[in-house]
Order: C-alpha cells, then structure tokens, then sequence
C-alpha cells in the first residue's frame, strides 16, 4: 500500500498476508508491510527536539482477517492553528473481492469525537451539571467523518485524499468483501 505525495506529504504501505499483526512506520516487516511517511519527524528527532519545525505526519496500519486499519496523524508539539496536511493514500496489495471495498473514516480532531474542546466551549465547569455531563460523555465517542463510502479496488489498487487539520488523526477502516446488490453512492 502507498500512501501517495499530496503538498509534500507521502505515506507509503504495502500488505500480503499478516494475519493481524500491527506494523509500525520505520519497522520492515518479512512478511511484507510497508508504511512510510514523506512527512513522518523521525524518532531520533522527536526525541532530541521534539516535533517543534514542521508537523509529524505519519501513519499506521494493521490488517485484521478482512479489515485493514489505518491512523494517520497531524501532529505537532505547539498546539496552535496551523495549515491542514492533504494527505494521498495509495495502497496496493489488496485482496478485495470483486474490486470492492467499504470504507469508515473516523476523526479525532477539534470538532469530532472531543470532549476536552466540549467541555472548554461549555466554560471548563469544574462540577458538570448532568446535561453537561451528557453531552461531554456523547461528544467522547469516536465519530464518523462521513458516511461510509463503497470504494473500487483496481487491480488491488485503491486511492484515497483527505484533508486533516493539525492536531487530528484520521482511523480509516476499509473492510474488504463483497458490495451490496445495490450501491448507495452509485460507485
């Protein structure tokens, strides 16, 4: 799988069969799963001076019987407004039936599943009043971005763009089996 270069951000990730193991960006797995990041801060960078010049941008992955789990992440350690990263993901190596895949992409950010900016626009009360309660439990809940979307793999091939916001991360879950007999998005 290749997470393509948008704006200079790249993510690359390549899959066989892996039987549910999670991979981490930078490790080289034998059976052969790939991420990079053209945007990725390096460990010994973080370590040594943190992610302070250009944002971390980068990835995960991990594959689950027919599910393939991504997370991408926009982060860096000041916590103030910044440009949006648009991210292209390339994969490859899919084992889609028939070409189709189902994907869920959630979203973590500062309108989506985030109960600390809930509480702060509700004015940081140190004792909830149970509405308020309510509403920060419901606004902790991971949150789909969009309604999930039936895709198309060529060739075991698929391409995604997103946008993500600074200071957000993205899981898509693209679960790969067979299409309904009729599609809601007419792909």
């Amino acid at each position: 799988m290749v997470l393509g270069d948008v704006d200079g951000f790249r993510i690359v990730a390549s899959f066989s069969e892996l039987k549910g193991k999670p991979i981490v960006i930078g490790e080289s797995d034998p059976e052969g799963l790939e991420v990079k990041s053209s945007g990725e801060v390096g460990l010994d960078t973080i370590l040594a001076k943190g992610v302070r010049s250009a944002p971390d941008v980068a990835a995960l992955a991990a594959l689950d019987g027919n599910i393939v789990s991504i997370l991408i992440w926009h982060y860096h350690d000041d916590d103030i407004p910044g440009p949006d990263a648009n991210v292209a993901l390339d994969l490859s190596g899919l084992a889609a039936p028939a070409g189709r895949v189902l994907m869920h992409h959630y979203r973590v950010d500062r309108h989506h599943s985030n109960a600390y900016e809930a509480w702060k626009q509700m004015g940081s009360p140190q004792h909830p009043a149970t509405d308020q309660y309510v509403n920060l439990e419901r606004s902790s809940r991971l949150a789909l971005l969009d309604s999930p979307e039936w895709m198309r793999a060529e060739g075991g091939m698929l391409k995604v763009r997103l946008t993500l916001p600074r200071q957000a991360v993205s899981l898509l879950r693209f679960e790969l089996r067979q299409a309904p007999a009729e599609d809601p998005k007419g792909s």
